[in-house]
Formats: structure tokens, C-alpha cells, sequence
């Protein structure tokens, strides 16, 4: 019979709860690519990572692996919020000229949050680490696999879907403005970008949608 106080849940020694191992598992890849972004692949130390984390070295080891598994690890965590973030935004059903304008902000939001560091660390140290570099990029080339479905579909045949891969990979470059992020500008950031990008990229893939001058008006 209840008195009225509050049901505690207690843990065995040793186990967690699911959403508190998961807080952890955040904390750990958080941690590790902000030493990674921080000090360079090489120069990132595990027993740093795993003292900020307030856990054993091995603990990192028996649940990721080395430092490799560990940063691709985190950097794929990304590209999986990434890939379904554009996923959510082709689902709406929404017309072309709004999808397509979604995408570009939500590549801005994307760029702006991750201020590239796993990027440039990446391009960085290609040459002394390719297997990382490679990693990458058949990540990065996945994220962007919702938007080349979507270019194929709408365009209804007239591309192939080598050209729909292809225009999904010039619409977010431009989106987040390619070397200019690289090396630190804050131009793509702003809305104006976002909207110059629009306008450049449905006049050359021959959409007419005027979401922008409707948001205008």
C-alpha cells in the first residue's frame, strides 16, 4: 500500500538505465570531437578524453574501440542527424520552391553548428590518415542521398540519377559556400546567401516556384 511518497527507481551496482547510458554514450562522443577538433587526430590523447568524461580509458575501448572507431564514431553520429534532418524536410510533401529553400537553410543550420572542424581536421591530415578521409566521405556522400531521390522524382525522368546525385551535390555546396566556410567565413551564414543560392540554383535547374519573393510580399 502506497503512503504517498515518491516511486525511486534504483539501479543494480554496475548498470545503467537506458536513457542514462545513452546521456553518457552523448557525452563521450561530444567530448571526443571537441579533442579531435581541438588538438588534430593525431595529437588527440584517449586518456584525456576519457578524464573529462570521468571514465577509464577502457571503458572507451570496450564499448568503441581505438581512436579511429571513436572518431568516426562521433562524426557519423552527425551525418546521421544530417541525413534525417533532410529526409523530415523531402516527407513534408511540401512544393519544390519551399523544399529546396529548406534544404539550403537547414545546410546553413548544419554548417553553422559544426563550424566544419571534423572537416577541416579531416582534409588536414588526409594524407597521414586516407582511411578517415575515405570514411568521410561516403558519409557525406550519403547525407545527401534524400536530395538527390527527391531531385530525381520531381524532375520526373528528364534527369538521370547520376544528374540528380550530381545537383543534390551543387545545391549544398553552394548552400554552405565550400572554401569560404573553410576558411572561416561567416558570409554563407546569412540569409541573403540562402536566398542568392535559391534563386542561382532554380533558375539553373529550371524550377519555377517563387517562394522568395512570396515570403517578401
Amino acid at each position: 500500500m502506497s503512503d504517498g511518497s515518491p516511486t525511486i527507481t534504483r539501479i543494480r551496482p554496475g548498470r545503467v538505465s537506458a536513457t542514462e547510458a545513452a546521456r553518457r554514450r552523448d557525452l563521450l562522443l561530444d567530448t571526443a570531437m571537441d579533442e579531435f577538433t581541438t588538438h588534430g587526430f593525431a595529437a588527440a590523447n584517449l586518456d584525456r578524453i576519457a578524464r573529462n568524461c570521468r571514465i577509464s580509458k577502457m571503458t572507451i575501448y570496450r564499448q568503441i574501440g581505438g581512436k579511429e572507431n571513436l572518431f568516426l564514431e562521433a562524426t557519423q553520429r552527425g551525418a546521421r542527424e544530417l541525413l534525417n534532418s533532410f529526409q523530415a524536410i523531402v516527407d513534408k510533401g511540401e512544393s519544390p520552391g519551399k523544399t529546396i529553400l529548406a534544404i539550403i537553410r537547414q545546410c546553413q543550420k548544419a554548417s553553422g553548428e559544426t563550424d566544419f572542424g571534423s572537416l577541416q581536421m579531416a582534409i588536414a591530415e588526409c594524407r597521414s590518415f586516407p582511411e578517415i578521409a575515405n570514411t568521410m566521405l561516403e558519409d557525406t556522400l550519403n547525407i545527401y542521398r534524400p536530395v538527390a531521390d527527391y531531385f530525381y522524382r520531381i524532375c520526373a525522368g528528364s534527369i538521370s540519377r547520376e544528374q540528380a546525385h550530381r545537383g543534390a551535390l551543387i545545391l549544398m555546396s553552394m548552400s554552405v559556400g565550400g572554401f569560404l566556410k573553410l576558411l572561416g567565413s561567416t558570409e554563407p551564414d546569412s540569409a541573403e546567401w540562402a536566398e542568392d543560392v535559391y534563386r542561382i540554383f532554380m533558375q539553373g535547374a529550371g524550377i519555377t516556384d517563387a517562394v522568395i519573393g512570396a515570403e517578401d510580399d
